[in-house]
């Protein structure tokens, strides 16, 4: 894509050498496909077998059971204690690259086959098998390179951590080298859940590694009820599977390339939205404020004579007549009425202890009467 390579890069139809692969897309992508032999016919090319990745069983160290048999008939009383041991099988049985310039590499797992003694195709319990657990773990995490082989951990790696397997590399190069790792990783897995689901608790196991290590993974044939079946086939899984990694590999590409750029960018829009509503949130502060002021300033008790009247008309509150009966008062409601009485008895209290008394306050006003 132009959009991923470097600045001043020109795309030319007569070579391809100018061709720059940016930073975070790999050459090659990494699937594990569990249970799902068919999966290779996805692709239009043949798929190629890479003889030289051998996956032998009896690496991890076999798990020893003892059982006890009594003697012969003759002395029934003597008890014979035998121990047996357990190969520990391996979960990857295969490595196939496919389609065009083998840029799709598989590897071919099973967890149904764990239960099986592949050299005497006995059944045997999947209790027995514990090495499979630690196998996964270490190639979903990137503990090892994809599709290598892998050797046994040494005694006290064993006994102080119960590691199976030998980690290729240390605790400080996880802490250190996140991007290596990622490149030591699975872009996907693909598994059939029915195959899967005969090992008791091998699904869950799955699901909980994939979450844990940010793997994505498709189900198809999947027996839990209640999951969505959108993707149960696997044409649909194959291209729901094409369309998430790649969006994941272009957004890791981009990052990789103008993450801070697009980082100040995104702080930038973010800032700039919440000083949005900041001033928006203040502005209407501001004019709630004013409309206080304004029916502050607009009360009646800084209204004049005249102002008071046309108020009060206006309200429907009083009437007066401005004729030649205008010794008789203002015409005013009841509850008017009894809010002016209730004053001049507050009046009548406070003047009690001094001041004007009420009727040198109403020396001058004109009776009111009540109205309907």
């Amino acid at each position: 894509k132009p959009y991923l390579q470097p600045v001043g890069w020109k795309q030319s139809s007569s070579s391809s050498e100018e061709f720059v692969r940016p930073n975070g897309v790999p050459k090659e992508l990494r699937v594990i496909v569990i249970d799902l032999p068919e999966f290779r016919q996805v692709f239009d090319e043949s798929c190629k077998v890479d003889l030289s990745s051998i996956f032998p069983d009896g690496i991890a160290r076999p798990k020893k059971i003892q059982s006890k048999e009594f003697g012969s008939n003759t002395d029934k009383s003597k008890e014979i204690v035998k121990t047996s041991e357990i190969v520990q099988n391996s979960l990857a049985k295969s490595l196939a690259r496919c389609g065009s310039n083998n840029g799709v590499v598989l590897l071919e797992m099973s967890i149904s086959d764990i239960a099986k003694d592949r050299i005497s195709l006995k059944a045997i319990s999947p209790v027995d098998q514990y090495a499979w657990f630690d196998e996964l773990r270490m190639r979903m995490s990137g503990a090892i390179p994809f599709g290598d082989v892998l050797e046994r951990s040494s005694l006290w790696t064993q006994y102080l951590f119960g590691n199976s397997y030998r980690w290729k590399f240390g605790w400080f190069y996880f802490w250190k080298n996140n991007s290596e790792v990622e490149e030591r990783k699975p872009h996907a897995v693909i598994v059939d859940g029915k195959a899967v689901a005969s090992v008791p608790g091998a699904l869950n196991e799955l699901v909980t590694v994939c979450r844990g290590n940010k793997v994505p993974l498709w189900v198809i044939n999947d027996p839990r009820v209640w999951i969505d079946k959108s993707v149960d086939d696997l044409e649909s899984a194959a291209r729901s599977m094409r369309n998430e990694v790649k969006k994941k590999m272009i957004m890791n590409a981009l990052w990789l390339k103008e993450g801070s750029t697009f980082e100040r960018g995104r702080r930038i829009g973010r800032t700039e939205t919440e000083l949005k509503y900041a001033i928006k949130n203040t502005a209407s502060s501001t004019k709630s404020l004013v409309e206080s002021i304004n029916i502050l300033n607009k009360s009646w008790k800084n209204l004049s004579k005249d102002e008071l009247k046309s108020e009060l008309r206006k309200h429907g509150v009083c009437e007066f007549d401005e004729g030649n009966n205008s010794d008789q008062g203002p015409k005013c409601i009841e509850t008017f009425v009894e809010i002016c009485r209730s004053v001049q008895a507050s009046n009548q209290k406070e003047d009690e202890h001094g001041g004007m008394s009420h009727k040198d306050v109403d020396r001058n006003h004109s009776p009111i009467k009540a109205t309907n």
